[in-house]
Order: structure tokens, then sequence, then C-alpha cells
């Protein structure tokens, strides 16, 4: 597999301004085509989405299909600005709806025409204004082209709620095709919220969210347990993204993830239980099983075990007073994937022990290299009596604001929770919860953008991590964060100063250079640093790379 490239200066120093991952080329009316020239042919080269935002003028971006063909690409369609005509073909756009999965909200649609200006077809240019009808009609994943400009967009003159919806599901399935967008006044830092996933909520659940918003059925108090429309998403969700079926009923919608976990404890654990917690773990876990009354027993797997612990460390561990298993994979926060058969193997000793397994799988969909998620109830069924599953909207469509978790339970589970929340909380907010429907049943082409976004940085991270002397650094397979092994550097001088902690190591990591890290102690045993790379690519080289100057000064 070939390296994704770094995005290139211009592309950089405009991201950096719009705050999103997109890289965007930003022109002055008066520069030179010339200088665009070399600066999109350079982009089209990484074979990356580029947004050319600003004002273009005429005969500035008509010779971009001249500079594609120049670049060695043998086609290329062209989306030109004339005047704008609104062309009533409903049952043409229906068509492209259903082929591509596009909710249409009853948009109308525009019309294209792509006119051949060479015997071979290999420069096409579209000579009317609106967008993807007529050719997308004959041909929705557009094969004939490797380039896509769409020139000079307005806003007033495109459905763009559209387009936005078309690109975001043509991408994913076209790799291959390279997208040009030139505009005036669109607004680029919209398309690349798109394209970029991993530094937004996606536009499409936030204009639920805002529709929402306006509708008076959600301004009034509604189920503690959630929304139907919810409880049902997220049941059809389990069964698309687990292979099993469960009731709409044993789902309870939670304000976050967090909450979600505090209330599976609180239901099952009663005062003197123990719980096995599998360590490295997500700092929340031994709090809240203490706020039920229990006892955390923590079972440490380290850097030599890829952080996963085994069935014999587990059994090592358990007692006549152990009740409950917390299992948690892709792990926050060492990154840590358990493979099926290590899923089952362990999902099996539960069930053999009668112990209850509480299953957080919040990072389900972000899993690198040969890693898969597997449900533990899935590789073990028998365990749907004795199992309690936690997940969220939070990391997987990028809403850690919206405050929408949920877990799934036997009945007597769900119920004895919902009672409990409906004296805590109530509802979860309405709009919030009409957002997550809103993802819970579109499709997961963001999610593949805002995965692959994270796998190009864990990588980068992990070999800026691999040059510190000292360190030691498991590959991460999944979740967004890296967590090295630092013992090799602790009792080092470093600019005066001998840290014998990772806490101490932290402190001094954000005193000397600025960059923030969480210590192991706040994740278990002291020696471990952790990272994580849901950041752009620029501030994550920025900052590993500060890192790695610090500590190459160890003495």
């Amino acid at each position: 597999m070939t390296a994704a490239r770094p995005p290139h200066r211009l592309a950089r120093a405009a991201a950096a301004r719009a705050a999103v991952a997109l890289p965007t080329i930003t022109y002055p009316e008066d520069l030179p085509v010339s200088a665009r020239r070399a600066d999109i042919a350079e982009a089209i080269q990484a074979n990356q989405v580029v947004v050319v935002a600003g004002e273009t003028g005429s005969g500035k971006t008509t010779q971009l299909p001249k500079i594609l063909l120049d670049l060695g690409h043998g086609r290329a369609g062209q989306i030109g600005h004339t005047q704008p005509r609104r062309i009533a073909a409903r049952s043409v756009a229906e068509r492209i709806a259903f082929e591509l999965g596009v909710p249409l909200g009853g948009a109308v649609g525009y019309q294209v025409r792509f006119t051949d200006e060479s015997a071979d077809e290999t420069l096409v240019k579209v000579m009317t204004d609106g967008v993807l009808l007529a050719q997308i009609q004959r041909d929705p994943m557009l094969r004939r082209y490797d380039t896509l400009i769409i020139d000079e967009a307005h806003e007033r003159s495109l459905n763009i709620d559209f387009l936005l919806g078309y690109l975001t599901r043509l991408l994913p399935r076209r790799p291959d095709l390279t997208l040009i967008i030139t505009s005036a006044t669109i607004d680029s830092a919209r398309f690349a919220s798109h394209f970029a996933g991993a530094d937004g909520t996606p536009a499409p659940i936030v204009e639920a969210a805002v529709a929402a918003a306006k509708d008076p059925a959600n301004h009034k108090y509604t189920p503690a347990a959630g929304l139907p429309a919810l409880q049902q998403a997220i049941a059809a969700k389990t069964l698309r993204d687990s292979g099993y079926e469960i009731s709409p009923a044993n789902v309870l919608v939670t304000n976050g993830g967090k909450q979600a976990v505090y209330q599976a404890f609180a239901t099952i654990v009663d005062p003197g239980d123990e719980v096995l917690l599998p360590a490295p773990y997500w700092t929340t876990y031994p709090e809240a099983i203490r706020l039920a009354g229990g006892i955390p027993v923590e079972v440490f797997a380290g850097p030599e075990q890829e952080y996963l612990v085994t069935v014999e460390q587990l059994e090592a561990a358990r007692t006549p007073r152990t009740k409950v298993l917390l299992f948690c994979s892709p792990s926050n926060p060492t990154g840590a994937v358990y493979s099926p058969e290590q899923t089952a193997a362990i999902g099996q000793w539960a069930l053999e022990h009668g112990i209850w397994v509480i299953t957080d799988e919040i990072y389900e969909h972000l899993t690198y290299d040969d890693a898969v998620f597997t449900p533990i109830v899935k590789a073990v069924p028998e365990l749907a009596d004795t199992a309690i599953v936690l997940n969220g909207v939070a990391k997987t469509y990028a809403m850690t604001g919206w405050r929408v978790g949920w877990m799934v339970g036997p009945t007597d589970v769900v119920k004895a929770a919902t009672n409990l929340q409906s004296h805590l909380t109530s509802n979860v907010a309405n709009v919030s919860q009409r957002a997550a429907i809103a993802a819970l049943t579109g499709d997961l082409s963001a999610v593949a953008m805002m995965r692959s976004a994270f796998d190009r940085r864990r990588k980068t991270m992990v070999g800026l991590l691999e040059k510190i002397d000292g360190f030691v650094v498991p590959h991460p397979k999944g979740a967004f964060y890296a967590y090295p092994a630092v013992q090799g550097v602790l009792g080092k001088t470093i600019r005066g100063k001998v840290p014998t902690t990772s806490a101490e190591l932290a402190t001094l990591i954000l005193e000397e250079v600025e960059v923030a890290v969480v210590p192991g102690e706040a994740f278990g045993p002291s020696g471990f640093l952790r990272l994580s790379y849901a950041l752009g690519d620029d501030d994550l080289a920025e900052g590993v790379g500060r890192i790695v100057d610090l500590l190459a000064e160890a003495r």
C-alpha cells in the first residue's frame, strides 16, 4: 500500500486557517494562472481532493481540463458556470437517489449536458450550470472519468445539499477519482467538513438537528428510555454492524456513553462485588465501579502482550466475589483490539463461571491493518442474558458534544436502569436524539473517510515515536490512541530535570515544549503515556516532533 503524501504547502496553510483537515487552496484574484497551475498539479499528483476557494475570474479555471490532460489524466469532466437553469427532472433524480442512497428531501434536481470536444472523448466539458443528472443517469459512478471538476460552484445556483450527499457517497466508492471544486462564493469549510470526517460532525447530521430544533414535538418531555425511533434505529444498527438481533425495548438511550457506563455498574453491582478490570483502562471505569459499591480488580497486560489480557490472567484474578468483567475492544487508552478467537475465549470463560460482561464498543468502527471488531455477544450468543453492551455516536460520527449513548441488556436490567435514569436526568435532549437517528440511519461513508484519516495519522505518530530512544511503541490496531511504554526514558536528565514517573515526564513535556500528553497513572501503572491522533496532520507532526526533539536531549 502506498503511503499517503502530505498536503502541499498552500493546502496546509489554508487548512490551518479554516480549521479543517481537507487540503484547501485559496488564491488572490490577481494570481497568474501559471502559479495556480503548479500547485493544482502538485495536489492532483498527490491524488487528493482539492477545493479551490476564492474568486477565480473568467478564463482562469477554464484551463483546468487542459492542466489535467497535460498531467496524464486522459479523461476530465468539468461542470462549468454559465446561466443557472433548473430542470424539472425528478424521475431522473429519484433514480440517482436510489442507486447511490442519496435522500432527495424534495429536491427537484438539475440537468448537466456533457459534450465531447474531441473524437476520442478524452476531454468532456459541461456546457450548462446545475449538476449531476443527465450524465449521472447513464453512469452514477462516473466510471468514464478519473477527474471531476466543479467549476465556479455558487451556493445560489447549485443544489449544494444534493451535491454534498452525492459526492460523500461517490468518493469512498471511487478512491481513484480526483475532485476539484473551484468557487467564488461556496462555503469551502462546508465541503471540507464532509470530506475531512475527523474534525466535525457530518453536515447532514447537523442539518437534521436544526430541523428537529424547529419542530415543536421536540420541545417537550419524551420517554426516559429514549425516543422509540432512536431505539429502533439502534436495534437496526446492532443487526447491521454486530450481526445479531435485539429488541428496541432492550435499549436505554443515555446522556453520552459515560452515563451508560455508570448505570450499567449501578444496576448489577452490589457493595463488595469484585469487577475484573483489564489494565490499562479508561479512567472512568474504576470510579463508576466504586460509586456502585464495587471493588475494581486490575488485571494488567503490558506492551509485551500488546496490552491484551489472557483467559489465564482473568482466571488467576477470579474469586468467589467476582461479579463482572469489563471488556473494551478496541481499547481506550491503548488502541489494542482483541482477535475474534481471543474475544470468544474470554466470553466463553465468563459464561462458564457465571460472570457478567459489560462490554464497551464505542470504538467499533475504528480498526486498522488486519484487526477486526468482534462483538462478544456475537462471538458467544449465550452471553446475551448476562451481558450489557455500551455504545454511542460520539466516536463513530464525531459527535462527542451531542451526548448520546446507549446501553443494551436483558429486560430486567434495562428496566432497572431506566427507572434510575428517570430520577437522574429523564430523557436525553430530543434534538440530540434526532441527530443520532440521522447518524445511525445514514450510510458509513463519512466514517470510512474518518478512519482513513486516523489510519494515516496513526502511522505518522507511531513512526515518530519509534525514533525516541527508550520508548517501546506497540502499534495500535484501533481507536485513535498510541500508548508507548516510556520506562527507558525515566531517570535520565532532560534539560536539568530527572523525571522518575510518567506523570513527571508528562509535566516536563508540557512545560518545556508545550505539548499535552496523559500519563499512565490515569489509566493504571506508571511508565506510559497516552497520545491521541484525533487531530490534524500538521498539528500532530508538530507536537510529536517537539517531543522527539526534546527527548533526544535525554542523558
